[in-house]
This record gives structure tokens, sequence and C-alpha cells, in this order.
């Protein structure tokens, strides 16, 4: 799916992805903030996106650094937003094992009202300063 939708960042210049990922820390983890955004980073560009392609926006939950010291969070939501026309909310992870071997459920809904609903929430959670830009 990430493969595609890079393929299709290239051919549409105009094309603005956000993505709001789990920044999953373990407690006890011993690196500091920095490193472990950078740990992030690092991740999502070799393991999850393609080589010379231009990267989406990528925000994380600050409060997940919070695992740092005992109180996690985890950004755990599914949802896809299509210009703010359609809507696709899963309980399935964008892993190998979710979109192959699990068993999951989901829903496409073309709603300009919820996918606009949405969109602002996720817009809030930036604005707050819940969800951080990490790249």
């Amino acid at each position: 799916m990430l493969e595609e939708l890079a393929f299709r960042m290239e051919s549409n210049q105009a094309l603005r992805v956000r993505m709001f990922l789990n920044l999953a820390i373990k407690f006890g983890d011993t690196d500091g903030h920095i490193e472990a955004v950078a740990r992030f980073v690092r991740e999502f560009k070799n393991r999850h996106w393609l080589p010379n392609h231009r990267l989406p926006e990528v925000y994380y939950d600050r409060r997940s650094l919070e695992a740092l010291s005992n109180s996690p969070v985890s950004l755990h939501a599914k949802c896809v937003v299509l210009d703010e026309q359609e809507i696709f909310v899963s309980s399935a992870n964008f892993t190998e094992a979710a979109q192959n071997r699990n068993i999951e459920l989901g829903v496409l809904m073309t709603s300009p009202i919820l996918a606009k609903q949405a969109t602002s929430f996720f817009t809030q959670l930036i604005k707050d300063g819940i969800c951080i830009r990490a790249i």
C-alpha cells in the first residue's frame, strides 16, 4: 500500500499526504526523545518508504515519548481520508500480517461530512501540539 502511495505522490506533485503514525517506545528505553524520534524517522524511511521518492508529512503523538516515564500512549487509529470526500476506517494495521493473515474489518464511506470531521480532528491534534511533525 505504501509503495503505491509513493508512486502516486511522484506522479502527482500536488498530492499532499499526511500520515499519523505510532512512535513506539518501550518502557525502560534509555534513548532520549531526540534519538527516539530520529530512530522513528530512519525506520520509516528505510523500512516503509521507497528510496528516492518524495516523503509524506509524518506526524507522531508527542505523548508517546512519555512512555519513557511509564505512561504509554498509542496512536491506534486506522483511518484514511481521501480528498475530504471519502473515509476508510479499519481495525487493520498497515502491516503484512494485518493485510494478509489476520481477520480484519473496515468500512469505506463516501461521506464528505465524516471525511471533513476526521481531517479536522487530526488537524486539531497538530494545532494543539499533541501531534508533532517528524518528517
